[in-house]
């Protein structure tokens, strides 16, 4: 080959290895004013690269903190999304400097770094010093046994000081031949050291069995920590990469062709389900994906009613608490089976239901499940009972008692259950104690039951609920759109904000703005050289948003790079709503071909109450250069209400 084609194939591999490589940039966290977060998402954070303003970055793999240094670019596997990568520093140490080094972002993983801690560092088996073996300094017939703990028999803690073995005596007498020196820990935390027989030394050597002559563990072992190899001749105890006289034997696995390790089939007598397994952990009779927590049910605010489907596949559980905000009709789910979920319809919307759950085979019982103290004063008029199965005969019958008395002194009005109710639950009648104040405990009593009834809900129906000592809390807050006003007679109206405690025992009006962002890539090679405006990338570049309030401003804020393939060449960027081009940024081009970052932001007033779509536009002020973004670029557009 020519030297000349020569050197530009290699120019050109250079060339292209170079472009194929992401760019990476150092920043800092936050915008310089304290914020750190770019919305609610806590997903994207403000970063600053030098003076320049601060542009919204993808975070999910360093923990945020304000002023930590980063490194902020593509990676392989992600290379369209820019994001934070790690942290950065050039020291060991983990303090930050101004320009990449040879050094891993140490502060990442070093505990005793700078805020260090945030990764695991892998470390080999032999680093993890706890109870191990370890040859001396300087290197002799001697290991050094590593200090640490043990649980004995009795399940006591034991400390295990740190100690010296010596092993010449182990060393054979015999040419050829070698030993295993086992070492163990008693249930005293006593060092232990057993010998094997002599053997070959060629039954050491990887393709031998080294395991065939480890000698049998001592009688009340409770720790394994390795095995010491000593041969004919042996003057110190040593470690290699591929060749170590110490086999550490504290985390035992499949070791160079040992067939001690017992597969799982082997195992006789073990759970083979995850309910089996509950079962024997706990001794409860009920399967783990039966279990339920009453006292704290989930709460699923909905605008209507539940169905057969809204079941375990879509996330639901037996005992939540469904919603219906737009009829204030409340459910509680009895049975979340796929497809064939049952929600039991207690009435509109007091309070939360008081909920009790009794889970397996029923057995007649006081104080069947949890008691239920009561923090607010409460009003249950009835009280519900459902069996997932209802028996074969009789019918089950359940007790309510506040602070340990009935509250049903007509004991005909207990919530009763037929064996043959096709519904699998019915209401109780009306009891004569309905009032519950702070402080009162509610329990039930299973006073009889059908005959194989199993997994049972007891339900009050709460249709007041108030504050501890108070009367009923009568305030109503509503959305009115159209109205401003602030009424205090019998409610409050908020104008599409929040209502919120303050702290301090009072509400305030909050106002939550709407935000949408875009922080993207071109779908292709973009160009203009339009004296007008016309559209950079469609609807790939636009934002749209639902402005909640008439009287408010819309600020568009805008990062976007391109570049000139001519000199003194000017560009406009703009945004486009309503059928009007707003003015929102402007680049000048003193170099050709080089990617220029033009930023901007302005307030947009006049807007109605309602959606709006922001599309990016452009156009070429002046010059001959043809104006190009192309997937090298970014741009990030933003759109938010304010007042």
């Amino acid at each position: 080959m020519k030297p000349i084609l020569k050197y530009e194939k290699n120019f050109k591999k250079a060339l292209k290895e170079k472009e194929s490589k992401l760019s990476r940039s150092i920043g800092k966290l936050g915008d310089g004013f304290g914020n750190l977060y770019f919305d609610n998402t806590r997903t994207i954070v403000w970063v600053r690269f030098g003076e320049t303003k601060a542009i919204p970055v993808f975070c999910n793999r360093v923990a945020p903190e304000n002023e930590l240094q980063v490194v902020v670019g593509y990676a392989p596997e992600q290379p369209l999304l820019y994001q934070v990568l790690s942290t950065y520093s050039d020291k060991p140490g983990g303090e930050n400097a101004g320009t990449l080094g040879g050094y891993a972002p140490a502060r990442r993983y070093e505990w005793l770094a700078p805020k260090g801690g945030q990764d695991p560092l892998y470390v080999h088996l032999r680093a993890f010093t706890p109870l191990g073996i370890y040859v001396s300094h300087p290197t002799s017939m001697s290991v050094q046994l590593m200090r640490g703990m043990i649980i004995n028999a009795s399940k006591t803690p034991i400390e295990v000081p740190a100690a010296t073995s010596d092993h010449t005596a182990y060393i054979p007498t015999t040419e050829g031949k070698a030993v295993l020196v086992l070492h163990t820990i008693d249930n005293d935390g006593v060092n232990v050291e057993t010998v094997s027989a002599e053997f070959d030394i060629d039954a050491l050597m990887p393709e031998g069995d080294r395991f065939a002559n480890v000698p049998a563990l001592p009688t009340d072992t409770v720790f394994v920590r390795g095995l010491v190899r000593v041969y004919y001749g042996q003057t110190k105890i040593q470690e290699g990469r591929t060749n170590r006289d110490i086999i550490d034997m504290r985390f035992p696995g499949f070791y160079g062709g040992s067939a001690g390790a017992v597969a799982w089939a082997d195992i006789v007598g073990k759970p083979e389900t995850w309910d089996e397994l509950w079962a024997e952990l706990t001794g409860a009779s009920v399967g783990v994906t039966d279990i339920v927590d009453p006292l704290f049910a989930r709460k699923w605010l909905k605008s209507a009613d539940p169905t057969v489907d809204d079941d375990t596949s879509t996330g639901y559980g037996k005992t939540d608490i469904w919603l219906n905000q737009a009829t204030s009709s409340l459910f509680i789910c009895l049975d979340a089976s796929d497809g064939a979920a049952v929600w039991l319809p207690v009435g509109s919307s007091g309070g939360s239901p008081v909920i009790f759950s009794v889970n397996g085979s029923l057995a007649v019982l006081a104080s069947a499940s949890v008691p239920y103290l009561v923090t607010q004063d409460l009003t249950i008029e009835s009280w519900y009972i459902y069996c997932e199965d209802n028996g074969s005969a009789s019918s089950t019958i359940v007790d309510v008692n506040k602070n340990g008395t009935t509250v049903f002194t007509t004991q005909s009005n207990r919530p009763t259950l037929a064996h043959n109710d096709s519904d699998n639950w019915a209401i109780s009648g009306t009891p004569e104690v309905t009032t519950f104040t702070e402080g009162d405990v509610i329990s039930i009593d299973i006073d009889q039951i059908a005959t194989g009834a199993k997994n049972m809900l007891i339900v009050g129906f709460v249709s007041i609920a108030s504050g501890g000592g108070g009367g009923a809390f009568n305030l109503t807050v509503e959305n009115a759109s159209a109205s401003t006003s602030v009424s205090n007679v019998g409610k409050i109206i908020v104008p599409d904000n929040v209502l919120q405690d303050n702290g301090g025992g009072e509400a305030q009006l909050f106002f939550i703005p709407e935000k949408a962002l875009i922080n993207t890539t071109p779908s292709g090679t973009l160009t203009t050289s339009s004296a007008t405006y016309a559209d950079v990338d469609g609807s790939n570049m636009e934002v749209t948003i639902t402005k909640k309030m008439p009287d408010t401003n819309i600020c568009i804020d805008l990062r976007a790079s391109s570049f000139s393939t001519d000199v003194n060449t000017v560009l406009r960027f703009g945004i486009y709503v309503s059928s009007t081009d707003y003015d929102i940024a402007y680049q000048y081009f003193n170099i050709s071909f080089a990617h220029l970052y033009a930023s901007g932001a302005i307030i947009i007033s006049g807007l109605p109450a309602g959606s709006h779509t922001f599309r990016l536009r452009w156009k070429r002020l002046s010059g001959s250069g043809i104006v190009t973004i192309n997937t090298d670029d970014r741009v990030i557009l933003i759109a938010e209400e304010v007042r």
